[in-house]
């Protein structure tokens, strides 16, 4: 089998049955089952082409883990509230797309106080849907 294309993040998913994780090998619009290549030899061959992962658009640098720069600064999932969730705006109405962000931002929190050798408060939140996929 030999396939071409731009990869993306590989995807891990835990089924229900929880026995074992299976992993997605993303290959432009199709994925590859890397659970089916264990024991098998792969070989990965870089073709010195870095394209953005949102727009295709042939780039010598990236930005947030593939993007090119007009990308980056302009698309809500590379807002910088997603790496630092304390900058998020959304609550005032402000935000790069709001319909985007009304869904993966504007989530449940849980705050957590523990006194132990002092005061410790942290805050996690529900990891937005993209995150997660």
């Amino acid at each position: 089998m030999k396939k071409t294309g731009m990869i993306k993040k590989m995807r891990a998913e835990l089924p229900e049955t929880g026995k074992e994780v299976l992993f997605f090998f993303p290959l432009d619009d199709q994925e590859i089952d890397l659970n089916d290549l264990i024991g098998h030899n792969i070989r990965i061959t870089f073709r010195y082409e870095i394209h953005c992962i949102h727009c295709g658009r042939l780039i010598k640098k990236t930005y947030a883990q593939g993007y090119c720069y007009p990308c980056f600064i302009s698309l809500p999932e590379t807002d910088a509230c997603i790496l630092r969730p304390e900058l998020c705006q959304v609550h005032l109405g402000i935000s790069r797309n709001m319909e985007w962000a009304e869904e993966h931002c504007l989530q449940d929190h849980f705050v957590y106080l523990a006194l132990t050798s002092g005061l410790k408060v942290t805050a996690d939140m529900l990891l937005p849907k993209c995150l997660l996929t």
